[in-house]
């Protein structure tokens, strides 16, 4: 069988709002689809929490990928039209 998860961003501002997706998709898809969270940024001391008692859901801690990913959004933003308005 194929190997599927889901990979979504959170931090702590949107906890709540994470726990429903999880719940949701726990009830809807499977209680045993991988589910990968990105960091939005360092709040994350609830959902690392809530990760203890959630085997499948794991946090992603490749700090270097991340930074990459960051830059090349900055990269691309800063060419917008809106992104040097105030």
């Amino acid at each position: 069988m194929e190997s599927v998860g889901i990979y979504t961003l959170a931090n702590d501002f949107v906890y709540d709002q994470l726990v429903a997706l999880l719940n949701s998709i726990e009830v809807n898809v499977s209680p045993e689809i991988s589910i990968c969270i990105i960091p939005y940024d360092d709040r994350m001391d609830k959902i690392k929490r809530e990760l203890e008692s959630r085997p499948n859901v794991s946090l992603y801690s490749n700090q270097e990928r991340i930074k990459e990913w960051e830059d090349f959004a900055q990269e691309v933003w800063s060419h917008h039209p809106k992104a040097s308005q105030k």
